[in-house]
């Protein structure tokens, strides 16, 4: 079942009830804590969040009241490894020890199937995060059809012989010390290049990465659940996603009538100043696919959601979704 035990309800705000629940993780082990916003209304659609690493759902609130108040339903879950699903400290950055990155994707399979059973006649749309906008790259190539529409937000393109080098010495490393060891070697390689330009510590709230809402970056950077760096572990997770993203068969495999947007900041090193996402909407067109755009949002960084033209950046996201809501209606 979709909610095997809920935690709590209550009405957040006026229009606004939201619950937290618990499923099981297709890992076979594990409770995934997840969300659920629902309007007050009749809703109009879903959209699903799939957030990025080292974070958790609890950081999309205002992004989710946002719809909810505009007739959707928010669904979203804390992967494995992250927020509330970790429920020890050690397990924060940890996915799972067999196919950790098919293991996330299908948990976020799982997700979309217990929504569409709760709302089997609503248009269903998935917006992924960073780390998450690469997991939904790979979700939509597997289980693309169907959905109303895809928002891969902070995203990039990454050097397919660099990230299986990477992989390969993640491996080495994994052998040597442990799937639960924590490198800060990986750290370093990974976050290189671009990110160099930015704080990526903590310590100069005002040259974060993340947004130049240095309050958010305060509430980051004092959140236990977002400073913890991640485990071997987690970093193949992501390489293996990355890497699988990169090939051509990943993109014919979207169905070719799937619309997708493709957003970020024009500052985010994530994407290499604006590079990564063009490449990658450049990848989605060449694959023949038949409503794809892209926008860069002039001088955000990585949060697009947490910068300080939010507000700007919701209204483009729900007129996206809404142009695509009346498509589908009318079909």
């Amino acid at each position: 079942m979709f909610i095997n035990y809920e935690i709590h309800f209550k009405k957040q705000q006026k229009g606004v009830y939201m619950k937290e629940f618990l499923f099981e993780s297709s890992d076979d082990l594990n409770q995934i804590h997840a969300y659920l916003w629902e309007p007050t209304s009749t809703p109009i659609g879903i959209v699903q969040i799939v957030h990025g690493m080292q974070e958790h759902m609890g950081r999309y609130n205002e992004f989710a009241e946002y719809l909810t108040k505009r007739g959707f339903v928010v669904v979203g879950h804390d992967q494995l490894g992250h927020g509330k699903t970790a429920v020890t400290p050690d397990q924060l950055g940890f996915i799972s020890n067999h196919h950790p990155s098919d293991i996330l994707v299908h948990d976020i399979h799982r997700v979309r199937k217990g929504a569409t059973k709760k709302y089997p006649s609503l248009p269903y749309f998935i917006f992924g995060h960073s780390m998450g906008s690469y997991l939904l790259r790979k979700y939509i190539s597997k289980h693309g059809e169907g959905l109303s529409g895809a928002i891969i937000c902070g995203t990039g393109e990454e050097n397919v012989a660099k990230s299986k080098a990477g992989l390969a010495l993640i491996g080495a490393l994994t052998k040597k010390y442990g799937p639960y060891h924590r490198s800060k070697f990986i750290t370093q390689m990974l976050f290189s290049g671009p990110y160099k330009e930015f704080d990526m510590t903590g310590n100069d709230f005002d040259n974060s990465w993340l947004t130049k809402d240095v309050t958010i970056v305060q509430k980051y950077y004092d959140d236990p659940y977002c400073t913890t760096p991640f485990t071997l572990n987690g970093y193949n997770a992501l390489v293996s996603t990355v890497i699988y993203d990169a090939g051509k068969n990943a993109y014919k495999k979207v169905p070719s009538n799937l619309p997708i947007l493709i957003v970020a900041g024009y500052r985010d090193p994530v994407g290499n100043f604006g590079k990564g996402p063009k490449i990658v909407y450049n990848n989605y067109v060449k694959a023949g696919l038949t409503d794809v755009s892209c926008k860069l949002f002039d001088d955000d960084r990585h949060e697009i959601l947490n910068e300080l033209d939010r507000e700007t950046v919701y209204e483009y996201l729900e007129n996206w979704i809404a142009k695509h809501l009346v498509k589908k209606t009318n079909e």
